[in-house]
């Protein structure tokens, strides 16, 4: 219907929000103010009268939250600062950082639906691609990583590398024979 549609309330959460994540109890958000290096809980969201948190700081350019499947734990990528912070979403004191990423931009937890929180994974993507052996010089100087990490004891697990793949597409006006160009993933 038309009233569930409509908007309750609007709230100021920070300078530049850039990541918002709902709480599975469908009554919380939590918000990543990129512009000045914060996230907040909203609670009520549910009602015409949410309450914002005191802005809690975090790392240079917060660009992506994401939650454990329960709701227990927010992770904040840190994009300049290269981390990724956890969060208790209760009590949104600091629980652990992973220092690893260099420019983690979009956070994933896995959900494999069985309530236990212990056997699942926080995805961290490289926002650029690193550079491979060969130099970065060509179009296949550049490889992927995606991190991977428990996602209560963040320990590091084996990453996904990205190579480089044949575009399929040969450069305009090329010579006949020409290969097709190399893209690398960035």
């Amino acid at each position: 219907s038309s009233e569930d549609e409509r908007v309750l309330a609007l709230v100021k959460t920070g300078d530049e929000p850039s990541s918002i994540v709902l709480h599975p109890d469908s009554r919380t958000a939590f918000v990543a103010n990129r512009g000045n290096a914060t996230v907040v809980r909203i609670d009520g969201i549910d009602t015409e009268a949410p309450k914002v948190s005191v802005p809690v700081p975090v790392g240079s350019e917060p660009s992506g939250v994401a939650l454990s499947p329960g709701g227990t734990y927010l992770y904040v990528a840190e994009h300049a600062e290269g981390r990724v912070s956890v969060f208790a979403s209760a009590s949104m004191e600091l629980v652990g950082v992973i220092d690893a990423p260099e420019h983690p931009y979009a956070l994933a937890v896995t959900n494999d639906g069985d309530g236990d929180e212990s056997d699942e994974v926080l995805v961290v993507p490289e926002f650029f691609g690193e550079p491979t052996e060969n130099g970065e010089a060509t179009n296949a100087g550049r490889s992927g990583r995606v991190r991977i990490y428990g996602a209560l004891d963040l320990r590091a697990k084996s990453p996904i590398e990205l190579s480089s793949l044949d575009s399929g597409f040969v450069p305009a006006l090329a010579a006949e024979g020409t290969p097709s160009v190399v893209t690398s993933p960035n």
